[in-house]
């Protein structure tokens, strides 16, 4: 009887221990998973953000010309109202 019953735990052990590597093991491999899909998330996260701020940087460069050119004629414009006014003011 006690040797039946030592038997018996063993196998419930024997058992246990299957039982929890295989659920260790399953949780291992997605685990795995799970870390390569968020690596290549975090890849793809990287990348869009690179070509986010690439794009940003180009936009701040056309503003800045853009800023150039209308400074530029409105430089052009004082320049041409002080033209005009000399011309106005002058007798005919």
């Amino acid at each position: 009887e006690d040797q039946k019953d030592l038997t018996s735990s063993r196998d419930e052990r024997r058992d246990l221990t299957t039982q929890f590597k295989e659920r260790t093991k399953k949780l291992t491999v997605d685990l795995e998973k799970d870390e390569s899909f968020y690596k290549d998330e975090i890849e793809n996260q990287k990348a869009t953000l690179d070509s986010l701020k690439e794009e940003e940087n180009n936009l701040m460069e056309e503003i800045k010309k853009i800023q150039a050119e209308i400074k530029e004629e409105d430089d052009q414009n004082v320049e041409l109202k002080e033209q005009a006014d000399v011309f106005c003011s002058m007798p005919e």
